[in-house]
């Protein structure tokens, strides 16, 4: 939905973006868009989640062609684990290890929010 086709499904817009200051033909403008003119992330908020990120299959979310950013929603994290507010417990920092070891080895952007 973030990206114009064929990458996504973003339909096109009245009002084109510049790049480098200069208006680009559509087919540029598209390529240019898809490449650096939009920001994908995905939210790892359960424990589901970290496993489908650090998982080798089709369905990992760090091979999603699209996605730049696997942003870790610790507050909603740490509830779905059980360990609600406990930012120093084992289990979330092993969850963040796994999600940043993931985001290295595709190459993606790796963020934790929600921590004050």
């Amino acid at each position: 939905m973030c990206k114009f086709p064929p990458m996504g499904t973003r339909s096109m817009i009245g009002v084109l973006p510049l790049f480098g200051m200069q208006p680009l033909p559509l087919d540029e403008m598209i390529a240019s868009s898809n490449e650096s003119g939009s920001t994908v992330f995905a939210m790892i908020e359960s424990r589901k989640a970290v496993e489908a990120a650090e998982d080798i299959t089709a369905e990992d979310i760090t091979a999603v062609e699209g996605v730049d950013v696997l942003l870790v929603g610790s507050v909603d994290l740490m509830v779905d684990c059980g360990i609600g507010g406990q930012f120093d417990s084992p289990s979330f920092r092993s969850s963040t290890e796994k999600v940043a070891g993931a985001c290295r080895k595709h190459g993606k952007v790796f963020g934790v929010a929600g921590v004050a």
